[in-house]
């Protein structure tokens, strides 16, 4: 099972100068180098979002059971993805505009990106990233290009190794795709409005995945996982 836990920011009654004054104490215990590069963060929602994607990764874990996961304990590899040596499954996160999402995974990889649909040159950009095997329509919208891009993203994070640059490399065949010699399988999600769209990916075949919409009240409290528990949505 995939888990997906998730914040809409534009549906809570949370300022976002409220949450920057919190910025400091939700990312206190990160790695030193991560900490600083998310407190340089420019404008401020981009900081606002990166912190709370953080402390999402932690609610999400403590909910899983991990409930002895710190954010000091994650260490980097050379692509910047975070490890921690002590889950054996996997997790990862993405955020966009005014949504944030983390996917946990206790077997095998995962990978989730989320975008916000916004106008593109979208012929032009679908070409620079489509596969060989792939057509681009010449009447393609920014819809099209955004789930053929949240598709191959979710691909390359769970594979860990890559980065846009290998979006190419990505083989999209109906709900699997073909990426360093591994199949993967791609979900799509529905976590926001018609504006938004989001995939995750695995490298193990039928998983239910599960999303659970948790409130930025509940990241800010002080208290334990135990006053934690997410909604289903």
């Amino acid at each position: 099972m995939i888990d997906v836990y998730c914040i809409r920011a534009d549906a809570q009654n949370v300022s976002e100068s409220s949450i920057v004054s919190e910025i400091p104490s939700l990312i206190d215990d990160l790695p030193s180098v991560k900490r600083d590069r998310i407190l340089s963060i420019r404008p401020a929602a981009g900081r606002v979002n990166s912190a709370l994607g953080w402390r999402l990764l932690r609610f999400a874990l403590h909910d899983h059971g991990h409930t002895d996961f710190a954010l000091s304990q994650l260490s980097f590899d050379g692509n910047g993805k975070p490890r921690w040596p002590h889950h054996a499954g996997d997790f990862n996160l993405s955020h966009t505009h005014a949504l944030i999402a983390c996917a946990v995974t206790d077997t095998g990889r995962v990978g989730i990106d989320c975008e916000h649909v916004r106008a593109i040159p979208t012929v032009q950009l679908l070409r620079r990233i489509a596969s060989p095997r792939e057509d681009v329509p010449a009447n393609a919208d920014a819809l099209t290009f955004f789930r053929l891009w949240t598709q191959k993203e979710a691909v390359i994070k769970a594979e860990g190794n890559g980065g846009v640059w290998d979006m190419t490399r990505v083989c999209l065949d109906g709900d699997d795709a073909y990426y360093r010699d591994t199949r993967w399988y791609v979900y799509p999600l529905k976590l926001a409005g018609d504006d938004y769209v989001a995939h995750v990916a695995s490298d193990i075949p039928g998983r239910r995945v599960d999303v659970h919409e948790v409130t930025i009240e509940r990241l800010l409290r002080r208290g334990g996982p135990d006053d934690q528990t997410p909604q289903m949505v």
